[in-house]
């Protein structure tokens, strides 16, 4: 591929998770300003189990059609495609189920918003696949339809509601979720594919794959929101406070992580499986990319005048800022890892990845509580980037022991 598509490509992914992410901001913003402080606490509430229920969906269905379908011929992926799109509805449906329990146990507000999500999970989750399938398949295009077709609905729908005097923060979220239907639906006409309903025989065939990736992807979800939860026990809601601030402050920086290695690894399965050495540079160089991002945004931050701070975040800014060093270099940390951990997937040693985090599950929860309690939120900050330095260090050693050749440069003879 020439260095213009690839090129071409990467903006596409990060493109893409723009508008991903814009669409969800767009949605918490409207649900703030049109709900009280109650409400806009349920409608958090219910939002985060979908991110959850996406993050998990993506172990078990997105990230295993990367390292299945990428570089696949057939037209939209062929039949192992329509498969893999039709695991993602059954997962939606498996999630729905535990969410629609989930709502009529809590009731209330909080009970309705949840109830929206375990309506919608099926489709939310196929729109998601689709987005992987899209790059999997060189059709980078197609996710930014896919995506931008949400978006669209969902302005549309939103300025319907305001037009009619209808816009409440509940009604806004559910034109938020039908707006995932005209995504979808748009995603599979560019991609002119489609769910099939004998889908087992897709998970079947890659079972130890999407096990491991589950497991992979579970623990990192431990970690992220597991972390918070011991952060508030040890240190109170205010530490907590300070915590999702930061995280928030270099959420672009995430957002890119996210678009470029959705570019990136559809082109190392497709390096590696052509026997070309060299499948790993380029994560090599994401890693990099990333690295440099965060201490761009650290840099930034920290020279941020705290007028100009308080009107992103208000009063959480003091305490967010605060946490701006040793946050990134947590995430600098975490980046680190990025190549020898999607070079050992790649190579096929996903199982090793998912043994590995789950070795490194205590130490990030045991270092996040233990820096809780000395020192508040930097203190637990600062254990998770201790952990990511033992992980990463854990990568590097495995990806290194299984030879270098995912690093070396690439000749016509590499074959």
């Amino acid at each position: 591929m020439s260095g213009r598509l690839h090129r071409s490509g990467a903006l596409y992914g990060v493109s893409d998770q723009a508008l991903t992410s814009l669409s969800n901001l767009t949605l918490s913003i409207l649900v703030a300003r049109s709900s009280s402080v109650e409400e806009f606490g349920s409608f958090g509430i219910a939002f985060l189990f979908y991110l959850v229920l996406q993050f998990m969906g993506r172990g078990f269905v997105g990230h295993v059609i990367t390292l299945t379908l990428s570089g696949v011929s057939a037209p939209g992926g062929g039949d192992d495609a329509r498969r893999a799109l039709g695991c993602a509805i059954v997962y939606g449906f498996a999630g729905a189920g535990l969410l629609g329990l989930l709502s009529l146990s809590l009731g209330g507000t909080t009970g309705r918003y949840m109830a929206v999500i375990a309506i919608a999970a099926p489709v939310l989750c196929l729109q998601d696949a689709l987005r992987y399938l899209a790059f999997a398949t060189n059709r980078s295009s197609a996710a930014l339809v896919n995506d931008g077709g949400w978006l669209v609905a969902q302005l549309l729908c939103s300025l319907g509601l305001a037009f009619s005097g209808h816009a409440t923060g509940f009604n806004l979220y559910l034109a938020w979720a039908a707006g995932a239907t005209v995504g979808v639906a748009s995603g599979m006409v560019m991609l002119r594919t489609g769910p099939s309903r004998n889908c087992m025989r897709w998970w079947k065939s890659h079972s130890a794959t999407v096990r491991s990736m589950g497991l992979d992807y579970f623990v990192m979800s431990v970690i992220g929101h597991g972390s918070p939860m011991i952060v508030g026990a040890a240190a109170g809601a205010s530490s907590v406070g300070a915590l999702r601030g930061a995280q928030t402050l270099f959420g672009p920086v995430t957002a890119m992580s996210t678009g470029l290695t959705l570019v990136v690894s559809p082109r190392a399965v497709k390096s590696f499986r052509g026997g070309e050495r060299g499948y790993a540079r380029e994560y090599l160089l994401l890693s990099l990319i990333l690295i440099a991002l965060t201490a761009a945004t650290t840099l930034l931050l920290v020279t941020i005048p705290a007028n100009v701070g308080v009107k992103l975040l208000g009063e959480t800014w003091g305490s967010a800022s605060d946490l701006a060093l040793p946050t990134g270099l947590w995430l600098v940390l975490t980046y680190a890892g990025v190549a020898p951990t999607e070079g050992l997937r790649v190579a096929g040693s996903v199982r090793t990845v998912a043994r590995v985090r789950l070795m490194v599950l205590p130490l990030s929860l045991g270092l996040a509580a233990l820096g809780a309690v000395v020192d508040g939120a930097e203190g637990a900050t600062l254990g998770l980037a201790g952990a990511s330095l033992v992980g990463a260090t854990a990568y590097w050693i495995l990806f290194l022991r299984n030879g270098r050749t995912g690093l070396k440069g690439t000749n016509s003879g590499d074959r």
